[in-house]
């Protein structure tokens, strides 16, 4: 049950959902698996679609002497609540992904990397990314290791603003003692739009995250993120500043209990002459789930969420709160 829920912009219904998912994943010896999950879903708001969907994911790894290599492809078949489009849309979405890794000399390592996401999205342009990335990855220590990596990107716009990019960034990843555990990815993205008189929009990109394990039954966690995103309205692009954190604690053999929320700033921008900010968001979550498993086949799980948007245009204001409650069962 949620409560506040936009069915369009200015538009705020409380509805119930009960959905059915009965998933179904296939393995081929250790390194080929697919899954395939419809999920059925039911609203009690008539400003809701009830609805059918789907997702299909592959994924695979082989090696060959210092060569590993991993393919990766996910197909769905959506119609969600978005913030951003402040409605149920309907959207299909593929992704594919191609790594290489290959270690220099037991130490040293170069992994390499393509990857296309298309997306066709109601009432939204449709969009065809590719990118690529190459990292140089070094330990520095036993518990330390450093990467070095560039990238390129194209994004096809219809009908929209093409857009290239170039990235620079650096990471380092570790842990600190027996409890804590780090990653930190810094850089920046160089962009420039096709057909458009609009400047070089220069970026930062930031990744972080910290772990820290207080008890052997109690973790938290913390992280940020910005970042640029293809939008969904035809010549825009959004720029994604996003803080994150949780706690996770385990009751027992079969109880666990999880704390969560975020904040996230969202600047939609667009890609004509004076890279104008045409809306502005700030999204705030929080969360707790009680999960039980009550056997090893059968899990059940309590949750309550709330979540709020502000945006400066009142339309995609809102204000939610949902309570859930899932059964699963693995045969």
């Amino acid at each position: 049950y949620g409560s506040g829920l936009l069915t369009g912009p200015g538009q705020e219904e409380a509805s119930i959902r009960q959905s059915l998912t009965p998933a179904m994943t296939l393995l081929a010896g250790d390194r080929w698996s697919l899954r395939y999950a419809p999920t059925a879903s039911f609203y009690s708001a008539e400003g809701y679609k009830n609805n059918l969907d789907h997702t299909v994911s592959l994924g695979g790894s082989a090696s060959w002497r210092t060569w590993d290599y991993s393919l990766s492809h996910a197909t769905s078949i959506t119609s969600t609540p978005l913030i951003e489009t402040g409605r149920q849309t309907d959207q299909t979405a593929h992704s594919t992904g191609l790594s290489a890794q290959w270690d220099v000399n037991g130490r040293d390592a170069l992994s390499f990397s393509l990857s296309q996401s298309i997306r066709f999205a109601e009432q939204s342009p449709d969009s065809y990314s590719w990118s690529n990335q190459n990292w140089y990855n070094r330990p520095i220590t036993d518990v330390i290791s450093a990467g070095l990596g560039v990238g390129v990107g194209y994004d096809l716009l219809d009908p929209g603003t093409n857009m290239v990019n170039e990235s620079v960034n650096g990471r380092i990843q570790g842990r600190l003692g027996s409890k804590f555990g780090y990653y930190l990815s810094g850089g920046v993205e160089f962009r420039q739009f096709v057909s458009s008189e609009a400047p070089t929009k220069i970026s930062p990109l930031v990744s972080a995250s910290l772990t820290y394990q207080v008890l052997d039954k109690t973790s938290v966690f913390v992280g940020f993120d910005h970042s640029i995103n293809v939008s969904y309205f035809t010549d825009q692009l959004t720029e994604n500043t996003s803080f994150q954190a949780g706690l996770s604690q385990i009751l027992s053999r079969s109880w666990t209990a999880s704390v969560n929320g975020g904040y996230r700033l969202s600047s939609y921008e667009t890609t004509f002459d004076t890279n104008d900010v045409v809306r502005e968001d700030s999204s705030l979550t929080a969360g707790v789930t009680l999960s039980w498993r009550a056997t090893r086949r059968l899990s059940t799980a309590l949750s309550y969420s709330y979540r709020s948007n502000i945006s400066d245009r009142d339309d995609f204001d809102f204000a939610s709160h949902q309570f859930g409650f899932r059964v699963s069962y693995s045969i």
